[in-house]
């Protein structure tokens, strides 16, 4: 469900909106063990790459959270998937740069073969 008020929340010192919060029931997918709630964040700015995500929530311990509470989880559980997706976009540029690197090296190759070919 949409949120009418704008919660702000800071993960890994940047500034997010608690957008949705919508119940994920257990009998609806077979692999889940519980029910959860699913919490979706949007940044005020991208953060390497990213406008925003969803993570659950065990509802059971949500249920009888005080608001700071639930804001505490919503903060922690946020940090570590955002640490989580900063680090797989940080390996994913590191391949992507291996993989030009590689990609420069053999076009060096083909120009010298075809130079020699031409000679």
């Amino acid at each position: 469900m949409l949120l009418e008020k704008v919660i702000k929340v800071e993960i890994l010192g940047h500034q997010a909106t608690l957008t949705t919060i919508t119940p994920l029931l257990k009998q609806d997918w077979v692999w889940r063990k519980e029910d959860l709630l699913n919490v979706w964040l949007e940044f005020d700015e991208a953060v390497d790459g990213t406008l925003g995500f969803g993570f659950a929530l065990p509802a059971r311990i949500c249920q009888d959270c005080t608001p700071e509470e639930f804001l505490y989880r919503v903060r922690k559980e946020g940090e570590k998937e955002l640490a989580g997706i900063i680090k797989r976009s940080r390996l994913e540029r590191e391949a992507r740069k291996q993989k030009e690197g590689k990609e420069r090296e053999l076009d060096t190759i083909v120009q010298n073969i075809i130079n020699r070919l031409s000679s």
